[in-house]
Order: C-alpha cells, then sequence, then structure tokens
C-alpha cells in the first residue's frame, strides 16, 4: 500500500474515531534525512473493521508488515531503523516507526497540500534540496544557504481565477446545503481528537521560510507544512470546527475554500489556528516555498567550495565573492 493510500486510509478512518498522524523529517548534516512517524488510533477506531481486498482489523496499520510495505513507496534508498507498537491511555495504539535516507531529494511522502482538484490522484511530493549561489530577486532565499521544498510529482491542477466572461461558478442549491448543514453535529463529533501533522526540522536554526513559521523570532529549528487538529480555532477564536462556513466548505471537499484559507492565513502570527498551505506555493509548484538554512562542514563542501556567491542586494564589487564556510557556514552552539 502506498503511503499517499495508508494516509488517506486514515484520514478516511478518522470520520469513525479518534486518529493521529505526526511525522517529522529531519535532514542531517550530511544530506541524508530521518523521518519519524508516529500514529495513534483511538479505541474506537481500533473496533472498527476496514474492508479492502478483505478484512482487516485497523490495528494492522500499525503494525511492522504495514510499516515495510508503504515504506517501498517512500523513496530509494529508505530503510527501516526501528519500530514500535505500544499501548497508550484510554484504549489506544500507537506506533512510531523511525526511517533513514542517505540523500533527503530521493525522499517521497504524502502531500499536505490538500487543496489541489487532483489531489486524489496526484498526491506524492518529493523533497527538493539545493544551495543558494545567489540570493533569490525577490529575497525568498540568500545566497550560501541550503534550501529545502516539497514539491509534487507531476503538475498539480488547481482553481483558476475566473476569466472576463465567464460563467458563474456553481453553488449548492438550498436543498443541498440544508443537507450538508444536517450532517454537520454528527461530523464534529466524529473530528474529535483528529491531528495531522507533518514537521521539517534542521540541524541548524532555519535562516528564512518563505510561508512564515511561528519560531522565527526564537531561531527554531523546525516549522510545519501542515498542522491541524480538532482543537484548533479560527481567527476569530472560535473552535474551527465550529465555524459553519468553514464546515460546509470541508464537507464539500473544498480544501481550499476562501473561508478556510481567510482563516488559515496568520498562522505564522497566531498559534491557535491549524497551519495549513492549501495550494503548498504562491510562487508556483516548481519552485515551491522553500525554507533555509545554513549549510554544514559536510553541505558546504558539497556545494559551495570554490564557488562564487552573489549577495544582489549588497553594494559594491564584491558583492560577488568566493564562498567562505566562515561567513556563511553553520555557527557552533554557544555553551550556556
Amino acid at each position: 500500500m502506498k503511503t499517499t493510500t495508508v494516509l488517506l486510509a486514515m484520514l478516511a478512518l478518522s470520520t469513525v474515531g479518534c486518529f493521529e498522524l505526526e511525522t517529522t523529517i529531519t535532514i542531517r548534516r550530511d544530506g541524508g534525512a530521518t523521518v519519524t512517524e508516529r500514529v495513534r488510533f483511538s479505541q474506537r477506531l481500533l473496533d472498527f473493521d476496514v474492508t479492502q481486498g478483505g478484512k482487516i482489523k485497523v490495528a494492522d496499520l500499525l503494525a511492522k508488515a504495514a510499516v515495510l510495505d508503504r515504506m517501498k513507496h517512500m523513496g530509494q534508498g529508505i530503510r527501516l531503523k526501528s519500530h514500535e507498537i505500544k499501548d497508550v491511555e484510554n484504549g489506544a495504539k500507537e506506533s512510531v516507526a523511525v526511517f533513514e535516507i542517505d540523500d533527503i531529494r530521493e525522499l517521497r511522502y504524502a502531500s499536505p497540500f490538500l487543496a489541489y482538484l487532483d489531489y486524489a490522484d496526484n498526491n506524492i511530493v518529493k523533497v527538493n534540496m539545493e544551495p543558494a549561489l545567489i540570493t533569490n530577486s525577490s529575497g525568498r532565499w540568500r545566497a550560501g544557504t541550503i534550501t529545502v521544498w516539497l514539491q509534487p510529482l507531476a503538475t498539480p491542477k488547481r482553481d483558476s481565477a475566473p476569466r472576463e466572461g465567464d460563467p458563474p461558478p456553481k453553488q449548492p442549491t438550498p436543498l443541498e446545503l440544508q443537507k450538508i448543514r444536517q450532517v454537520q453535529p454528527i461530523f464534529k463529533e466524529m473530528m474529535k481528537g483528529m491531528k495531522v501533522k507533518l514537521t521539517f526540522k534542521s540541524y541548524a536554526p532555519l535562516r528564512q521560510v518563505n510561508f512564515g513559521y511561528r519560531g522565527r523570532r526564537s531561531g527554531d529549528d523546525h516549522c510545519d507544512w501542515i498542522n491541524f487538529s480538532s482543537d484548533n480555532f479560527d481567527k476569530y477564536g472560535i473552535k474551527f470546527l465550529d465555524n459553519e462556513e468553514v464546515l460546509l466548505e470541508l464537507l464539500r471537499g473544498e480544501a481550499g475554500g476562501k473561508n478556510i484559507i481567510e482563516h488559515v492565513a496568520g498562522f505564522a502570527n497566531n498559534r491557535t489556528v491549524p497551519v495549513f498551505l492549501g495550494y503548498g506555493s504562491r510562487h508556483g509548484y516548481i519552485s515551491g516555498e522553500r525554507i533555509s538554512f545554513p549549510p554544514s562542514q559536510v553541505l558546504f563542501d558539497r556545494h559551495f567550495a570554490g564557488k562564487m556567491l552573489t549577495f544582489v542586494y549588497e553594494k559594491g564589487p564584491d558583492r560577488t565573492r568566493p564562498a567562505s564556510f566562515k561567513e556563511v557556514g553553520e555557527r557552533e552552539k554557544k555553551s550556556p
């Protein structure tokens, strides 16, 4: 079963009980990565049978066999370092799997960008990593940094802005809206306890995150691509799932709906709203919304040694100069 198939199956299962999926992708100083995946199913969910080519227990998705099966689709050279299943509070079970891969650019995972129109068929992303030899003209990353971003394997489809003369988008009828509203209380109850999170973590404090992140003032070494919980609020301080317009969009499958996007837009400065980048990138899926951080000595030697860096916003003849680890490299951590 593909990683994304497992994720989608788990998301479907979340509608019958508490479900948590937290994944952290940690880049190492040698350019490899460690992926830690924590999956938790509630007791109610564990009692739910799923039919998929024959009856299986939901708990089987936590087993090592299932972990190894989806690992086959996580990229060339991926390997399982450890796996543990344990009983946790309230009768729930939790699986923690740790994977390693020698080159982070080979890593493939389920896309956190749920708003694309073709998400059901195009939901795998690869991790891109490249050195920045020149400061981006818009200042989105600085020369001398390592940049990382997620890229869908195929060009995704998204809603386009209506052109003059286009018919207005079809709106739900009053009867359809009424039917959706009638199931809202059931949906909210089923979503209780749900949590989905995908985090990037660096070996060094982050220099810049183009889509914003909550720890930029404290020099954090990590940021989220998605962080949604049933306990989140909207921008007005109301429970996210109690916002009727947001809930209508969720029930209609409109992950990129204007109300959802409006209420998550300020997540960098508001820790109570979900972190959600519906379309992944405002600048096109190829360049992506990049995360940048200083190179380790290994990555500097591999990508920058002997090359010239251009700092476009600096003045003077030396704005293009030889790369120097002392100038752009990872700083030693100071002792407390």
